[in-house]
């Protein structure tokens, strides 16, 4: 049975998700309100509510995985290779908006295989920096591309309710694989010891990160540092890390939604991403510095 003091994180959470959502939908409405509610900015809020999950426990898995808490797919080359396979199926098979998602997947899953093999080789730290190299290089193909991926500022309900139809499934599989997480914080020595095999519990937790972080990037974009927020949310929340994914869970979806809101309603439209960036870099460097003093 859950405590009283471990409901009060969940109960900040949801009520910060809830007045978010209300000023989502309902502050400065204009003319039309009801069309603009149901039309835009509903299938936008639930873009960022589930999309945010996704990303957070993305990024959280992907931390448990490489045994790093800077890990996050924005940064490290997952969700920018999806990106990019996206939009080169976009310019050649326009149409095909599956296509795209599946697009997304196979780039996704191509740079989750380089990392697993990777992480075989190097240790944790510089892992992080081929991450880094490999966004860079797949932001820069983005670029020759010229083309504009998708965003919450385009969302509709053909991209949002497919996010939900494709990140729920794996967000109930990531929470009935939560117990693995406290795993992986041993050696891998230790844990074949116990007659678990690491290697396999490893690759099966970045195969959903890869998954989670594939989803949202075809209907948002690449979102950066949310990974590295949420779960760290969830740990000043929960510094015994009992709950760790559920409240990573939240964390994503309060985070992004709120970051959306502000952009759009408070700062001239600034999108969510930059918001999360100018937020989320000085996080990054702080997390940096830390784990160099460990």
């Amino acid at each position: 049975m859950m405590k009283n003091k471990d409901f009060w994180p969940y109960l900040a959470l949801l009520v910060t998700i809830f007045l978010t959502s209300l000023a989502a939908l309902f502050l400065n409405l204009g003319t039309s309100a009801s069309l603009v509610v149901v039309n835009l900015r509903l299938p936008r809020l639930l873009a960022a509510l589930i999309g945010g999950a996704a990303v957070g426990v993305s990024g959280l898995l992907l931390q448990a995985a490489l045994r790093n808490v800077v890990a996050d797919p924005g940064i490290i080359g997952v969700s920018a290779s999806a990106n990019f396979f996206a939009l080169v199926f976009g310019i050649l098979f326009p149409s095909l908006y599956l296509g795209k998602i599946i697009a997304a997947f196979v780039g996704d899953g191509l740079t989750i295989v380089l990392l697993f093999y990777f992480s075989q080789k190097i240790s944790p730290d510089r892992l992080i920096l081929a991450g880094l190299g490999l966004n860079a290089a797949f932001s820069a193909l983005e670029e020759v591309t010229g083309q504009n991926g998708m965003s919450l500022a385009t969302s509709n309900w053909t991209s949002s309710l497919t996010l939900v139809f494709l990140a729920v499934p794996l967000l109930v599989a990531a929470t009935i694989l939560a117990p693995s997480l406290t795993y992986l914080k041993f050696s891998d020595s230790k844990l074949q010891s116990w007659g678990l095999e690491a290697g396999k519990l490893r690759l099966g937790l970045l195969a959903i990160a890869a998954f989670l972080a594939a989803a949202a990037t075809a209907s948002l974009g690449p979102v950066s540092f949310l990974g590295i927020l949420a779960p760290q949310l969830a740990r000043l929340l929960d510094s015994k890390g009992k709950n760790q994914l559920p409240l990573t869970l939240l964390a994503g979806s309060a985070i992004l939604a709120a970051a959306d809101t502000i952009g759009r309603l408070a700062l001239g439209d600034l999108s969510a991403t930059l918001l999360l960036a100018i937020v989320g870099g000085p996080v990054l460097i702080y997390l940096l510095i830390r784990e160099g003093k460990a």
